[in-house]
């Protein structure tokens, strides 16, 4: 997304599970002139219409991408146009309802300016290693990109189910740094992990969003790692 943006490009991000009929509603717009997808999405979707109306389709495959011709590009339906600012991004909203998918274009100055702002939040620096639960395709998991990125962290997205051990050996394995969770993953990786807490040495900041955090979390929390730093960024 944002080599699409470095090159003047607007990136729209996509939930590659959204159902068929949400992703032609967005892709089939004649103004996506590529798609970057992983091959097994290619092959799930071979037949749909916005894989064969393609002028370029980009397939990622295990570090390689390829490119395959497709008709003329006269023949893309109609499109509703529309004005957006050059460097910026295309999120579809979680409330999209009805045929028409609706979607947010985020600015390239607002994505760097919320990306300072994380920075200094967390005080990331070079050589930290996020971890993150929320998709590329969302705000949060776009901004944590972005922040982590543009001080020479890394960052960990965990794309798989939530098992609490499995989270917490990884981030042994890594030496995770910092963790963005909702209150539900804290309660699951506090009360369902085996991993000593202390082994988790690397571990300095966990934040914490999208609900309320009751006390007894926060206990739960300063009981097993009372050094800690605790940061709460959005939600109730």
């Amino acid at each position: 997304a944002m080599a699409v943006m470095d090159a003047g490009g607007i990136p729209l991000l996509v939930d590659a599970h959204a159902d068929v009929p949400v992703l032609e509603g967005m892709l089939n717009d004649r103004t996506v002139s590529a798609i970057c997808c992983a091959k097994s999405f290619a092959g799930r979707h071979r037949a749909a219409s916005f894989l064969q109306r393609r002028p370029m389709l980009w397939v990622w495959d295990e570090g390689s991408l390829s490119t395959d011709a497709s008709p003329d590009p006269s023949s893309l339906p109609a499109f509703l146009p529309i004005s957006l600012p050059p460097g910026c991004a295309i999120l579809p909203t979680s409330g999209t309802t009805g045929a028409i998918p609706k979607a947010a274009a985020i600015g390239e100055e607002n994505l760097r300016q919320n990306a300072r702002q994380l920075v200094d939040l967390l005080t990331l620096r070079e050589g930290d290693v996020g971890m993150s639960f929320s998709p590329i395709f969302t705000t949060l998991g776009l901004h944590n990109l972005c922040a982590h990125l543009s001080v020479g962290a890394s960052l960990l997205l965990w794309n798989d189910l939530f098992i609490p051990n499995d989270i917490l050996q990884t981030m042994k394995t890594h030496r995770v740094t910092e963790i963005s969770v909702v209150p539900a993953h804290l309660h699951l990786l506090l009360e369902r992990g085996d991993t000593d807490w202390n082994a988790l040495s690397s571990l300095h900041t966990i934040r914490i969003g999208a609900g309320g955090t009751h006390p007894s979390l926060l206990a739960a929390i300063h009981a097993k790692r009372p050094d800690l730093r605790i940061v709460k960024t959005y939600g109730m």
